[in-house]
Parts: C-alpha cells; sequence; structure tokens
C-alpha cells in the first residue's frame, strides 16, 4: 500500500488518525514526504487536503523537513477548497522561519489573502504566517510592520489580538517602532474586548522594557 493509499480519505475514515500515522512514518523515512507532495497534484481535494494536514503534523516537529516543499504548498493557497487552503496555510506558517526570503516575496500576496479570504482559518494562518517572519530579524520586523499595521483593523478587527501579541515580540527586535507601538496602544487600550486588551497588556509591557 502506498504512503498516498494511507491517508484518511482514502481508507475511508473521517478522522485525523491516519494522517497522524502518515506523518510519523514521513518523520521515520523522509523520502514519503516526496510522495505527499507529488499527491498535491491529485484532482481529489480530500487527498490533496490529508496531504497538506500530513506536511503540517511534521512541520509540528520537525519543521526541517517540510521546509523544502514550500514550493508545493504555496500554490495550494488558491485552491477553491476551504480545507485544502488552510492546511496549506498553516503548514507554510509553520515553516516561514526557514524560508524567509521566499516570504518576503510573497508578503503582498498574503495580505492580499487577508483582505479578501472569506475562511477565517485560512486569514488566521495568513496573518500568522507575517507574524512569525516578522519575529525572525530586525530587517523582518520593520519590513512586516506596515503589513501588520494596516491588518489590524480588517474584518472589524477580527485579526488584531494575534497581531498585537506579535507586536509585542517584535519590540525587542525593532526597538525604532516604539512611538508607533505606543500609539497603537493607545487605540486599543479601551477596546472591550478581553482578548485585546490581554495583547495590549503584553504590548505594554513589552514597551516597558525598552529604554527611551
Amino acid at each position: 500500500m502506498s504512503i498516498l493509499e494511507q491517508l484518511s480519505s482514502q481508507t475511508g475514515k473521517r478522522s485525523e488518525q491516519p494522517n497522524r500515522k502518515v506523518a510519523e512514518l514521513c518523520i521515520g523515512q523522509k523520502a514519503l514526504l516526496n510522495e505527499i507532495a507529488k499527491g498535491f497534484k491529485s484532482k481529489d481535494n480530500k487527498l490533496v487536503g490529508d496531504g497538506a494536514e500530513v506536511m503540517t503534523f511534521v512541520a509540528e516537529t520537525n519543521p526541517k523537513l517540510v521546509s523544502k516543499y514550500i514550493n508545493e504548498l504555496f500554490p495550494l493557497i488558491r485552491n477553491r477548497n476551504g480545507r485544502v487552503k488552510w492546511e496549506a496555510m498553516h503548514a507554510i506558517s509553520l515553516i516561514t522561519p526557514l524560508n524567509t526570503g521566499f516570504i518576503f516575496s510573497i508578503l503582498n500576496e498574503l495580505d492580499e489573502i487577508i483582505h479578501k479570504e472569506e475562511g477565517v482559518i485560512v486569514r488566521d494562518y495568513a496573518v500568522q504566517t507575517i507574524c512569525n517572519y516578522a519575529k525572525t530579524s530586525k530587517k523582518a520586523a520593520t519590513i512586516a510592520f506596515p503589513f501588520l499595521k494596516e491588518i489590524l483593523n480588517y474584518w472589524g478587527e477580527r485579526h488584531a489580538s494575534r497581531v498585537i501579541e506579535c507586536l509585542a515580540d517584535i519590540i525587542s527586535l525593532a526597538p525604532g517602532l516604539k512611538t508607533e507601538l505606543i500609539s497603537i496602544v493607545k487605540d486599543f487600550e479601551n477596546n472591550e474586548r478581553g482578548i485585546i486588551k490581554k495583547a495590549v497588556n503584553k504590548l505594554n509591557k513589552g514597551l516597558r522594557g525598552i529604554r527611551k
């Protein structure tokens, strides 16, 4: 039985357990990921979604193994199937620190996805991808900041808490952003949503740690 035949949809099971088992096999025999990637060319979106999920499971524990498949994963975010898109985007977010040059080249497309995509999960992982890129260096933080700042108000502040937490994480990398980050705190400090308040408190704490 091929590795693709062991995926959840191919075994007739609706749970993720077969895909997790396949992921374990791929971690032990990394060449099997080549077969998973080849499966992305299938017209069966259930199989493609399973394959992307396997990439995600592997990337959660060993992102290096999945890193080289970013060129195969990226086209999947344009798929019409929601699950295929979010699993691919999730996997990409996890391998972002190992592919900063590639992520830099698609920042505008990620921003477009966040702006236009109706699927919340896809948007969440696209935002996380930009956040993970921003955390890799001072240069990346500075480049990503304008995108993150705009995302704050997208979709009725749906992604604001995630972005503000990210800004709290990058302040130590790019202290030159302090003035703009203080302004963001002022904009959101009276927000009624608890999750946003928590993120703002984290950002405030980070700002207090930066020298004047």
